[in-house]
């Protein structure tokens, strides 16, 4: 990774967290939409309840893609959404709500679903910051998953060691997360959200050996965690 620019590992970095660290998440949103939406009514909740946490996983990866992937859609300028309007959208909203809240022309339908009982659609919306994107998962008309990447905006200070890492372990809190891996070390690049379920991946950065680590949180505890190039 020696000569990248700055860009090109901005990019690099973002596959990487995309690709959930390494971690071996199989799910994928839709098709797990699909597959509970065709359930009976009785079914269909347990199922979701059970599924919750994959679809929030798969979301917050799909995100990640969409950053990756696509840098040069979400240069900073006019039709953007932000943090703070981000989080001024919660579950439970209308998508006339989130259209209220976003800048206009920010948020645009890139898929729909639509089987008995149930329909789904999803927005995606270009965020303020470079490589930053937002998605929006609307059930019956109602919010049901939302998940960003970028939005916040910050970087590594570049500090992360592989003996951080490996104090880093399965169940620590995002708190001592940061104790240990020190001030501005470890910047939230992704996160998402699911009624019961919070989701969140951190990136911390070595800058003088160009690694990286990812630690994916499921409602505020470590869940994996992953690492190249770390000295």
């Amino acid at each position: 990774m020696a000569g990248f620019r700055k860009e090109d590992r901005r990019i690099h970095i973002l596959r990487f967290v995309r690709r959930g660290g390494g971690l071996a998440f199989v799910t994928s949103l839709r098709p797990a939409v699909f597959r509970v939406a065709t359930l009976d009514a009785s079914e269909r909740k347990k199922r979701i309840r059970m599924s919750r946490k994959s679809l929030v996983t798969a979301g917050l990866l799909a995100t990640a893609l969409t950053a990756a992937l696509a840098p040069t859609a979400q240069a900073a300028g006019t039709g953007t959404i932000t943090r703070a309007e981000y989080d001024k959208v919660k579950l439970g909203a209308s998508i006339a709500k989130l259209h209220s809240v976003a800048g206009k022309g920010a948020c645009k339908k890139t898929a729909s679903d639509s089987y008995p009982g149930y329909s789904s659609k999803t927005y995606t919306c270009k965020g303020n910051k470079r490589y930053s994107t937002a998605e929006f998962l609307f059930g019956n008309g109602k919010l049901e998953i939302k998940s960003q990447a970028g939005l916040d905006g910050k970087q590594s200070n570049g500090k992360m060691t592989k003996a951080k890492y490996k104090k880093i372990t399965k169940g620590k809190t995002i708190a001592q997360m940061h104790t240990i891996a020190g001030k501005g070390v470890c910047v939230r690049s992704v996160d998402s959200q699911a009624k019961g379920i919070k989701s969140a991946i951190y990136t911390c950065e070595q800058k003088s050996t160009y690694g990286v680590a990812s630690f994916s949180f499921t409602n505020g505890k470590v869940d994996g965690r992953s690492q190249f190039g770390l000295r």
